[in-house]
């Protein structure tokens, strides 16, 4: 798999997980929204790319 392919992929998973959003208000009239990460994982992102802690930390 080239990065092309790769960064496609995590952006249709990403896409699958924004869709998952629940939003919730507050009695203060606070909005806040809740995802459910099922597909997306940035820890993919920086095995695929040989990225480092510090990378990640960056």
């Amino acid at each position: 798999m080239n990065h092309i392919e790769f960064i496609r992929k995590q952006a249709k998973n990403f896409l699958k997980d924004w869709q998952t959003q629940t939003k919730t208000v507050e009695s203060d009239g606070y909005i806040s929204y809740h995802y459910d990460w099922k597909f997306y994982d940035v820890g993919d992102l920086f095995f695929y790319f040989e990225l480092d802690d510090k990378d990640e930390q960056n």
